[in-house]
């Protein structure tokens, strides 16, 4: 429904790309964004509305994310983001601009326009020395909830 790869196959190109990166020698950041207050959206304007939101964001965090960067839909409301090659400043880079066009994000419906924001989480090994790709992704997950539990509407990039 929102073209970003499923999370059993985006998972697998995280691994992947963990593996090249420590092969490579080349650092790999991970972003992981939530739809800030979906359920409100869903229970305000119904599942149909739920879903333009989502296929609305989906469209747009690709817009702002690098060509070879890879997206996946992570859960209900939980996109990921895999950016090969880029450092903890290059993933707070790319996480703040996806979280501004989102913030900027209009979802026409009847007559009204749903505004949306989202928190986003995320780390860059080896700055974060992580253990293997699950690990990275624990810290990413991690920092969302930061992001999160600070008000929302924010990156949290480690």
């Amino acid at each position: 429904m929102t073209g970003a790869l499923n999370r059993r196959y985006g998972l697998t190109r995280l691994k992947e790309e963990f593996v090249r990166s420590v092969r490579s020698n080349q650092p790999l950041g991970i972003v992981i964004l939530d739809v800030d207050f979906f359920k409100k959206i869903n229970d305000t304007y119904g599942h149909l509305v739920g879903d333009r939101v989502l296929v609305s964001v989906s469209e747009i965090a690709k817009e702002a994310m690098r060509e070879g960067d890879i997206f996946l839909r992570y859960g209900g409301e939980e996109f990921a983001a895999i950016l090969p090659g880029a450092s903890a400043s290059d993933t707070r880079m790319i996480s703040e601009r996806i979280r501004r066009y989102i913030e900027d994000l209009e979802v026409a419906h009847n007559s009204q326009k749903i505004k949306v924001t989202a928190s986003l989480g995320g780390a860059s090994f080896p700055e974060f020395d992580a253990v293997d790709y699950l690990n990275l992704m624990e810290r990413a997950d991690k920092n969302l909830y930061k992001a999160k539990e600070s008000g929302r509407n924010m990156s949290v990039i480690e």
